[in-house]
């Protein structure tokens, strides 16, 4: 895994913090973050209109319905997760979820009509995508801190991820880290991504954690002297 080549002495100390093995700590990252790299200043983002919408649009229908759509809403279909559009001016709505390009345009529409802390508080962010209205939970100031740290590095990503996983109510907090100590990857997977998919979540992770394990067997490589 390049993961821990790039990753695994800050996962190690993680691992040796929460007593989570390393094996399952280096896979559930691997995992959650499809082994996508930071790109500086172009973490990989989601913007949730309908959280726009509750965090500022009820307040500013007219500016939010001139600029976004979601299901639900404005005579659109669906659910309030779906149909997500976006427009930065007069002209047709476009799929905000087409692209990063069209997520971060969105999001620079949302920052000019709202401010940068309320349009950040409606995404999610960085490998695992967590959404940066938890900040409180990873230990930061405010929505737009956890942002920017997500922005600059990945091994803030890393950290914000287990800090959630330590502080997340599921009901209790720290059930979560205590569920991958345990290796019950079901009730983990129940917890985190919810009841949809627990079955085939929890396979791949244990089938990655064997990865893992196989991984850190083998012994490590030298360059010739």
């Amino acid at each position: 895994m390049r993961e821990y080549n790039r990753l695994g002495g800050l996962i190690a100390r993680i691992a040796g913090i929460t007593g989570v093995p390393l094996p399952v700590a280096l896979a559930i990252w691997f995992l959650e973050s499809s082994g996508r790299v930071l790109v500086h200043n172009q973490a990989i983002i989601r913007f949730e209109v309908h959280h726009f919408w509750s965090a500022w649009g009820h307040a500013n229908a007219a500016a939010f319905d001139a600029h976004f759509r979601f299901g639900g809403h404005c005579g659109c279909s669906g659910h309030p997760w779906e149909g997500h559009a976006w427009r930065d001016a007069d002209g047709p709505f476009a799929p905000v979820h087409s692209g990063q390009s069209a997520e971060y345009a969105a999001l620079r529409t949302a920052m000019r009509l709202a401010g940068e802390e309320d349009a950040v508080r409606c995404l999610s962010i960085g490998g695992c995508q967590l959404l940066c209205c938890d900040y409180p939970r990873l230990g930061y100031a405010s929505a737009l801190a956890m942002y920017n740290a997500f922005q600059a590095s990945e091994n803030a990503q890393v950290l914000g991820f287990f800090d959630f996983c330590a502080h997340q109510p599921t009901p209790r907090p720290g059930e979560l880290l205590a569920w991958l100590r345990d290796r019950d990857f079901a009730s983990f997977a129940h917890f985190y991504n919810g009841g949809g998919e627990v079955a085939a979540y929890a396979a791949k992770l244990k089938a990655v954690v064997a990865d893992a394990e196989a991984l850190l067997r083998q012994p490590a490589q030298h360059p010739p002297s």
